[in-house]
């Protein structure tokens, strides 16, 4: 089912993609590139000093009492690319 849904997200995905490409002209280019690009405060979440080395997480976690939040791609591998 959800192999399913990923191929339906990614086929509505190239259909509107293929559709908003004949619209995009030089004179409306910079219209949509301030409507998708990040605005100030929609990216909190990159202001944060994300500790990428899980021993130093598990450390500083126990030190300051605080919880740890594990994020990883779809392949297993960490999000920033380190082994």
């Amino acid at each position: 089912m959800q192999l399913r849904s990923t191929w339906i997200c990614a086929l509505a995905a190239l259909i509107c993609t293929a559709a908003a490409a004949d619209d995009v002209t030089p004179e409306s280019y910079e219209a949509y590139r301030t409507a998708i690009k990040p605005h100030k405060g929609e990216c909190r979440w990159a202001n944060i000093a994300w500790v990428t080395d899980p021993v130093d997480a598990v450390r500083r976690a126990a030190e300051e009492g605080k919880p740890i939040l594990m994020c990883g791609g779809a392949d297993g591998s960490c999000v920033n690319g380190a082994q």
